[in-house]
């Protein structure tokens, strides 16, 4: 299973990177070559979609490998029946859109928003269905034919956007290349599932229907209050300051490709592991399996965070340049709430098919943000959207970790390794200052590249010394890594556990 499951994590980690990879390096070239009203607008259409793409879901791709898992005898009328409800809902969802037409201008203080977001439509309609198809396929291990498709259509995205950037000098046309990218995306996507699946035969059971409904719902409600997060900060932005200061936002509120590529590729593949643990009543194995990925996802995530904490301005100013200098100072606050990202709070939940609980979190956490955004940006400005953020994530983060322990019966010191996160994060802190402080007193380009190096050799070491992850995990990788096993055998001598 370790063997199996950090094979999996390693292809799909490789394939969701380049992903995240390729649109964390188009956003330089649109800040340098967009205006602050083209960027702002960019950036408003990408929010907007996000979170009406929730509602296209309904949160079926969530919960589509648990009842796939209970009905191994009858998997194609559970997909058919799933792609109709999608299919179906994305339709009436654009033509809901348009019936708003240049409202939506109104909406977003922006009056070529609507203009630019029809250029996206099909990016809403086919981006619900590809999510869906994708979760089938890690249903049946599929993992490297999504990473073939993810990695080669990214390219293909990455070079219609500059084609369209630096030859078009058009943003409707990178709105058309996303779109086709998408479209693209999900045909490929549908033509690997196995054929005994994808076979459409147009037949809806309402019965399977009810049982993807019953626990979604609520996960599209939590989905849309989640985004509605994001959403909210948009709006209020734009509307109490302007489209440039939400241009200058969005920069400071980006997130280093590898944070969500980690969590995403673990739980991709660690969420039909625990359906199927569920399913046969193995509760034991799914706790440990889970405790085990998030100290491998905290390792990961919890060095990269504290490293863009302290080196915030550098960063930003390489990234994007000196014209958003002003959002490095959001960008560092933004990493502190990147911490808690290190897992996922609702896994157990879904599993336990205790969604609602997660809707009524959400809710609180969603209020929250709400109160937060109206009084703190009027008082901080863009940096008051960004505390909202962090409050907001760390109320959910905290409601959700107790109702998971009452549901799941695990006691709150055994919902997580404690002690192996504590020593992680204050390793990362304590080698991230003496760092940072070394590279002020020398305050170079060449400071600041050492500073680097050193920092993530001297985290790699010492999580390795202290046994911190589990290297049943880490031989998988280090076998195709040269070199690497060596580094992996001297954490030997020192075991914490």
């Amino acid at each position: 299973m370790a063997q199996s499951t950090a094979k999996k994590v390693s292809v799909l980690f490789i394939a969701n990177f380049i992903n995240f990879l390729i649109s964390f390096l188009i956003v330089p070239f649109l800040s340098r070559v967009c205006t602050y009203q083209e960027y702002g607008t960019y950036s408003q259409v990408l929010l907007f979609s996000a979170f009406f793409l929730v509602i296209f879901n309904f949160g079926i791709s969530t919960i589509s490998n648990v009842v796939l898992a209970e009905h191994e005898e009858n998997e194609s009328l559970v997909f058919n029946t799933g792609t109709i409800i999608l299919t179906v809902a994305s339709g009436v969802g654009i033509l809901l859109i348009m019936l708003a037409g240049n409202g939506w201008n109104h909406i977003f203080n922006n009056d070529v928003f609507y203009n630019n977001l029809i250029y996206f439509f099909p990016t809403l309609f086919f981006q619900s269905i590809s999510s869906y198809f994708l979760n089938t396929l890690l249903f049946y291990n599929r993992v490297k034919a999504i990473a073939v498709i993810v990695i080669s259509t990214n390219v293909l995205k990455l070079g219609l956007m500059l084609y369209s950037l630096y030859v078009l000098h058009s943003l409707a046309a990178i709105f058309i290349s996303i779109s086709l990218f998408t479209v693209l995306q999900c045909i490929l996507l549908y033509y690997v599932l196995p054929a005994e699946v994808r076979k459409i035969t147009f037949k809806y059971d309402g019965q399977i229907a009810k049982q993807l409904f019953t626990p979604a719902l609520p996960i599209m409600f939590t989905g849309l209050l989640g985004s509605g997060i994001l959403y909210a900060n948009g709006l209020f932005i734009s509307n109490m300051l302007s489209v440039k200061d939400y241009a200058i936002y969005r920069n400071g509120a980006i997130e280093f490709p590898l944070v969500s590529v980690i969590t995403a590729s673990i739980l991709a593949v660690t969420m039909p592991a625990f359906a199927k643990f569920k399913v046969k009543g193995e509760i034991e194995p799914m706790l440990l399996m889970r405790k085990k990925a998030n100290v491998v996802s905290a390792a990961m995530i919890f060095p990269i965070c504290v490293f863009l904490f302290f080196f915030s301005k550098e960063f930003i100013v390489l990234y994007l340049s000196d014209k958003y200098i002003e959002s490095s100072l959001l960008f560092s606050v933004f990493n502190l709430a990147l911490l808690l990202r290190f897992t996922n709070y609702q896994d157990l939940l879904v599993i336990y098919k205790k969604t609602n609980y997660i809707f009524i979190a959400n809710v609180v956490s969603f209020l929250i943000s709400l109160a937060l955004n109206f009084f703190l940006i009027k008082k901080l400005g863009l940096m008051g959207a960004v505390v909202a953020f962090l409050f907001s994530l760390l109320s959910l983060a905290v409601m959700l970790t107790l109702i998971t322990c009452k549901i799941a019966k695990i006691k709150l010191a055994d919902f997580h390794d404690w002690r192996k996160l504590i020593i992680i994060l204050l390793i990362s802190f304590g080698t991230g200052l003496l760092c940072y402080a070394g590279y002020e007193y020398i305050g170079s380009m060449l400071a600041l590249c050492i500073a680097a190096c050193l920092y993530f050799a001297i985290i790699f070491i010492s999580f390795l010394k202290f046994n911190l992850v589990d290297k049943v995990y880490l031989q998988q990788y280090a076998n195709r890594v040269p070199g690497l096993t060596k580094i992996l055998n001297y954490g030997k001598t020192k075991n914490l556990d």
